[in-house]
């Protein structure tokens, strides 16, 4: 009886368990109206209905540490898209894991949570052609994005299109807030192949918003197209960020409120029928994303409407202070 206690408890404790825990939710008429699909679940019971349409394209969501389904950032990109019935629309939910572990952990899960998000595609490409999906994914969830779409590829699948948005920076980049013993415990317990952030390459079409750069978000320029929207760091909606001075830029109301601007400025964009933001092309192999050092000739637009026809490369735009802000994330 006691090693029973002991199993159960090793097993829930572990993250390949919470990974298959993981799984898709997909949307109906409104935020609350869904069908889960497990991996021990059966697609066809989805497929041709009012929750799943073969012959749309479809959008599918990640989210990111600390987070799930009951969370803002699924609400709000949610309801963007329900404005978009043109879209079959799929919430990809790993927050059994990426709550229940802290951050570096949830870091090494990432291929797990991968692994399983491809099993449930498979169910799907059965009777559906997965190069009409468009992965979006916030924070960590970006990063299980590129894991997904260099899995697929290995399959000889290219996703149409991955869209980072702010994708998450510490345990990705090579100069990132974590400290120096942290990122050798990390190092030395998982494949270095992990800390490969989003990139060019990992579908079709990889375009990139960055709203906390070099913080909680990666400062890699990786897409076919980088947007740093007001700079890409720190986002004037966020009133935290601008109460502070430049030592404490870094607080953790700042951090958290320019983080989710990514999502909400993507979420716009789907919202509005006609583009609304404005990009203009940075120099090439240029560092500092300001008006006055992208001033163009070429410009392209950031959000749902961004082209894969563009010219690769980073992109600045100036964005209004009352877009992409929410009080509660300064609370």
């Amino acid at each position: 009886m006691k090693i029973l206690i002991i199993l159960i408890i090793f097993v829930a404790q572990s993250s390949a368990f919470f990974n298959y825990l993981s799984h898709f939710k997909f949307i109906g008429s409104s935020y609350k109206d869904f069908k889960s699909l497990y991996v021990v679940g059966k697609f066809k019971k989805i497929n041709n209905t009012t929750y799943f349409d073969p012959e749309k394209p479809s959008v599918l969501i990640i989210h990111g540490w600390m987070n799930n389904y009951r969370f803002k950032m699924a609400k709000t990109l949610v309801d963007a898209f329900l404005t978009r019935p043109e879209y079959n629309l799929i919430f990809a939910d790993w927050g059994s894991t990426a709550i229940d572990l802290d951050y570096r952990d949830a870091v090494e899960a990432v291929p797990g949570v991968a692994k399983v998000f491809l099993l449930l595609l498979n169910k799907m490409s059965e009777s559906y052609d997965l190069t009409k999906i468009h992965v979006i994914g916030h924070s960590l969830g970006a990063q299980v994005a590129a894991r997904l779409g260099e899995k697929l590829k290995a399959m000889n699948i290219t996703l149409s299109r991955i869209t980072g948005l702010d994708p998450a920076g510490p345990l990705f980049t090579k100069e990132d807030p974590i400290d120096s013993k942290t990122m050798k415990f990390f190092k030395n317990r998982v494949s270095l192949h992990i800390l490969k952030t989003l990139s060019k390459g990992n579908a079709e079409f990889v375009d990139i918003i960055h709203s906390n750069a070099g913080l909680s978000g990666s400062k890699i320029q990786s897409g076919d197209l980088d947007f740093w929207p007001n700079g890409g760091s720190f986002q004037p909606s966020c009133a935290a960020c601008n109460k502070t001075k430049n030592s404490t830029m870094n607080s953790f109301k700042c951090r958290k409120c320019s983080h989710s601007a990514a999502y909400k400025l993507f979420a716009e964009s789907v919202k509005s029928k006609d583009p609304i933001f404005v990009a203009f092309k940075c120099p090439e192999n240029s560092t500092e994303f300001s008006e006055q050092n992208c001033q163009g000739p070429e410009s392209t637009i950031m959000g749902f409407q961004a082209s894969k026809n563009s010219t690769s490369g980073n992109y600045f735009l100036k964005t209004l202070e009352e877009v992409g802000h929410d009080v509660d994330d300064e609370e």
